[in-house]
């Protein structure tokens, strides 16, 4: 992967994939649908990462995270 301008989001927020324990690449094919839902149809995707239960989605502008709860509960971070 090329770090460049388009990456900014990726070049940002990396760091802080290291506090949720996020240790798995993902590519896109293997998100979930929900998980696509909330990109824009302007965003390129850039790299996704997950846990046991959670999932990152870098853009190439924001910082997707979702947070899923032990019984049905979802919550979602969006950090542009």
């Amino acid at each position: 992967m090329i770090i460049g301008v388009d990456n900014i989001a990726y070049i940002k927020f990396k760091e802080l994939t290291k506090y949720f324990g996020f240790n798995v690449n993902v590519l896109y094919s293997e998100l979930p649908d929900y998980a696509t839902e909330y990109m824009l149809k302007d965003e390129k995707f850039v790299m996704a990462y997950r846990n046991n239960r959670d999932y990152a989605i870098f853009t190439n502008k924001r910082f997707i995270l979702f947070d899923k709860g032990l019984i049905s509960s979802k919550k979602i971070h969006i950090i542009p």
